[in-house]
């Protein structure tokens, strides 16, 4: 036993990396005056690190030899030794420079879909002075360092459309497009009827929904009927309204029922978010308010099939200050549906775990923890991803205040009570930043960013951000233990 509570066992050829996550088989040691053999078996509250090798590919590697370790001593000191090589080490996420793509004017949100069938992530922005939506295709290389978009397409939609939403209306496998247009309360919805010949064009349908406007779009199957149903947030009326889809299947245009209103628990909803958050299997509905300064959760009680929508209020939480934008992510593993909320006055992001208990007909949810991602950053969007390949869903914000988006790496264990998410960039991105997407534009493997940029110097309305964070080192899972016989046996 040498001083600082380890035992070192000497007949070991490489050196081990043992920490709280695992142990790391690395490299022999190499560094002059160090022992060429040896073995540190550290105790669980300390962290020990010789020679590590270093993160180099994204791929599984040959298990290394196995050390031959003293079983006899390891027993006489009452030790079990338990190797896991699993995934031990994750890198920071980073992005490539911002590149701009000119489309229409004041963009408002942007998504994400494959509009031309070529296999290629493509963008559909909305723009909001000029009652559009701009197509880009996509023309990158598999793998490139650089995104590249054309505008393709600029059709019309409702007046002054603030949200769009991408999704297979009329089941026949095309990616569609629905708008949340607040300049004349109504939602704009297009068929795709061309992209099975590489070209582009949609047909489209004006809905009315609520005079008072339509200002953020959500598309899930609320009734269980096999078809995409459609909600909006009503800003200025505080409301929720939903459209049953009665789409043909194949049919070139779109058919909703009239929208059916929610009115319970909220004050200026600016945003909003789907998850099934009691377990129950069914889509429910959560609401960014405001001027509330809270979230609702509709719990979704519609029968499979009705055409009666049943929605109820389960939890109104307190969040930050002028919440503009939701979203939904297991934050802490524990495999319950968690929300993360943008607000605007405090440039602070909240976090509200899940803790309904499971077949609960509510909802229960913890106290928002805060994180002020900076000074002045002005959030105006949040988004949910695995950015560095870890298992756990990060952060990214826009920050119209600052020309940036933050990128927070989640730090929070399996379980834990308490979230931790820590900033790991700020990529600066010029303009008038509104709206994020996600998706592999380069189709190397690794999620990518697109943020709204209108008012740029160089006039794109659309900027790309590559994800080029290093892969990560993955080792044949395999546990280990000691025996008396003085040779490590596979149970």
């Amino acid at each position: 036993m040498n001083g600082i509570g380890a035992v070192v066992i000497r007949q070991a050829p490489r050196a081990l990396l043992l920490s709280a996550i695992g142990f790391l088989l690395a490299r022999p040691a190499m560094a002059e005056g160090e022992p060429a053999e040896g073995l540190v078996i550290a105790n669980a509250a300390r962290s020990l690190k010789l020679n590590a090798s270093p993160i180099l590919a994204d791929r599984k590697l040959p298990t290394p030899p196995i050390p031959a370790i003293d079983g006899a001593l390891l027993d006489r000191l009452g030790l079990k030794l338990s190797l896991s090589t699993e995934l031990l080490l994750a890198p920071r996420a980073r992005f490539t420079a911002a590149v701009g793509t000119a489309g229409g004017r004041d963009p408002s949100a942007v998504a994400v879909g494959d509009f031309d069938g070529d296999g290629l992530p493509d963008l559909a922005v909305t723009n909001h002075d000029e009652g559009s939506v701009s197509i880009l295709l996509n023309s990158s290389l598999p793998g490139s360092e650089q995104v590249h978009y054309r505008l393709a397409l600029s059709q019309a939609v409702g007046a002054q459309p603030h949200a769009v939403v991408a999704g297979d209306f009329n089941g026949d496998g095309l990616p569609d497009l629905a708008t949340a247009n607040v300049g004349d309360g109504s939602v704009s919805i297009l068929i795709a009827d061309g992209a099975a010949r590489g070209d582009v064009h949609f047909s489209s349908l004006e809905l009315p929904v609520d005079p008072l406007g339509p200002i953020a779009i959500a598309a899930a199957d609320f009734n269980a009927d096999g078809k995409l149903d459609l909600a909006t947030a009503n800003y200025l009326g505080s409301s929720v309204s939903i459209l049953l889809n009665d789409t043909a299947d194949g049919a070139t245009v779109a058919s909703f029922s009239v929208a059916t209103q929610l009115l319970a628990g909220m004050d200026g909803p600016y945003a909003l978010a789907v998850g099934d958050f009691n377990g129950d299997g069914k889509p429910d509905l959560a609401t960014a308010n405001s001027y509330g300064n809270s979230v609702a959760i509709l719990v979704n009680e519609t029968l499979p099939g009705s055409s009666d929508l049943h929605f109820s209020l389960a939890a109104s939480p307190a969040v930050g200050q002028c919440p503009i934008a939701i979203a939904v992510g297991d934050f802490n593993g524990d495999h319950k549906p968690d929300l993360v909320t943008a607000n605007n006055y405090d440039d602070s992001l909240s976090i509200l775990l899940n803790d309904t208990a499971p077949g609960a007909a509510g909802t229960s949810f913890g106290v928002a923890a805060n994180t002020v991602v900076g000074i002045n950053s002005g959030l105006t969007a949040v988004a949910v991803v695995d950015l560095n390949g870890d298992g756990k869903p990060d952060l990214v914000t826009a920050n119209d205040g600052s020309d940036s988006l933050s990128i927070l790496g989640n730090d929070t264990a399996q379980g834990a009570a308490a979230v931790r998410f820590s900033v790991v960039a700020n990529p600066t991105v010029s303009g008038n930043l509104y709206a994020l997407a996600i998706g592999d534009f380069n189709r190397d493997g690794k999620p990518d960013l697109a943020v709204t940029s209108g008012g740029s110097a160089d006039g794109s309305t659309v900027s790309t951000l590559n994800n080029d964070t290093p892969a990560r080192l993955l080792l044949q899972p395999r546990t280990l233990q000691a025996r008396s016989d003085d040779r490590l046996s596979k149970p």
